[in-house]
This record gives structure tokens, C-alpha cells and sequence, in this order.
């Protein structure tokens, strides 16, 4: 017999390497949920209610942009006529030559006017009463120009304290105006300059009998 007694290990005593086994994957199904249909009567809902809405923005940004005025008088004629109803931008906006505006009285609050601006600060302005006709030099100009004027179906007439040998230069921030109607008008002839913080906005439109002014 050997020193040794040397053994044959059998299969039971061999390790055997470890597997591990995942388990399979659940399927999930996946299922589309139906779209649901809106009825003409939802539609028309939501389409109301997106009008209703636009409308109250325009009437908000109409209020504030915006006002309706009613000319009360005579003075304008015959580019406007006493009770027309005339739209008017009071926000961002600036006075120009030959726009209508209507500005408001510090001495007659109640009473605003709506004349035409002749002149900007700077101008300088003549009147010729004889000849009806009104001359302007333009802030940094040396020469005079005479406005052709075919809304001004009046002749001048009265109140005016400048003659083609005198002139006014309208202050910085005024404005200064006249009526169309220049015989039964209240204007820079007789009020001076206006302040342009009391011009409350320019004429747009006519609303009133409907149609542009000039």
C-alpha cells in the first residue's frame, strides 16, 4: 500500500459554477385611449368665449387709447358741423400742423375746444386781415410761407392782433390754433397759444356722419 492513499474525486464532490436566471420581462401592453370627439356645442363654447375676450381687450385698449368726442358749435365749419361724433387718439400722440384737436380750457374746464393747429413752438405767424391770408415761418427757417388753406371757407375778419407787418412767435411747448370757421371762432386770436399738455388728443375720424376730415 502506498504512503498516500490517493482518492478520485467524484462528480458530487466537484463545485459546480453558479448561474443566476433573470426572471422574463413582464409585457406591458400599451393602449391608446381614445380621443374623445368635442361636441359643436363645446366648439362653440370655446369659440364665444375667445370673442368675448378679444372684445373685451379692444374695449379696454379703446378706452384708454381712445376717446369719442361730439362737436359742439360752429366753429369748424364746414370741415366739421356742430353734434358730429369724432374719434380721437389721446395716447402717444404729438401735435402736428394742420391736425384737429381739442383742447382743454384751464379757465372753462367743462368746455373744451376743437380748433386746427397752425403753428408749432418756434413758428413764427402772420396774419394779413385784408387779404385773409395767413403766413408761417417754420422754428429754424428764414422764410415765410403762405398756407393754402381749402378748409378755410371764412374770411379772417376780426380779432386778430397781427398784421402783415407783425408777427407772433408761439412759444416752446404751445401750439398755436384756429377754427375753420374763422369768423365765429375762439382761438389763438383771442386765447393766445395753448399749452400742448391741455391738448387732450388729435381727430382720427369721423364717426358720425362716417368719413375721414381733412
Amino acid at each position: 500500500m502506498n504512503e498516500f492513499d490517493h482518492t478520485v474525486p467524484t462528480e458530487a464532490d466537484v463545485p459546480t459554477a453558479q448561474t443566476v436566471v433573470e426572471p422574463a420581462a413582464e409585457e406591458t401592453a400599451v393602449v391608446s385611449a381614445p380621443v374623445e370627439e368635442k361636441s359643436w356645442l363645446h366648439t362653440m363654447y370655446e369659440l364665444m368665449g375667445n370673442i368675448a375676450v378679444a372684445l373685451l381687450l379692444i374695449t379696454v385698449l379703446l378706452g384708454f387709447c381712445f376717446r369719442q368726442v361730439v362737436v359742439d358749435g360752429n366753429s369748424m365749419n364746414d370741415t366739421l358741423n356742430n353734434k358730429d361724433r369724432l374719434l380721437l387718439q389721446t395716447v402717444f400722440y404729438t401735435p402736428e400742423r394742420e391736425d384737429i384737436v381739442v383742447i382743454y380750457q384751464e379757465e372753462e374746464p367743462e368746455k373744451p375746444l376743437i380748433k386746427r393747429v397752425i403753428a408749432l413752438g418756434g413758428d413764427a405767424v402772420r396774419m394779413n386781415p385784408v387779404t385773409n391770408e395767413v403766413y408761417l415761418k417754420k422754428a429754424g427757417e428764414n422764410s415765410w410761407k403762405l398756407l393754402q388753406e381749402p378748409y378755410v371757407n371764412y374770411p379772417l375778419g376780426w380779432g386778430i392782433a397781427w398784421d402783415e407787418d407783425n408777427e407772433i412767435v408761439v412759444p416752446e411747448g404751445h401750439v398755436f390754433v384756429l377754427g375753420d370757421h374763422r369768423n365765429d371762432s375762439r382761438d389763438s386770436r383771442t386765447i393766445g397759444c395753448i399749452k400742448e399738455e391741455n391738448v387732450v388728443g388729435g381727430v382720427l375720424w369721423r364717426l358720425l356722419p362716417f368719413g375721414g376730415v381733412r
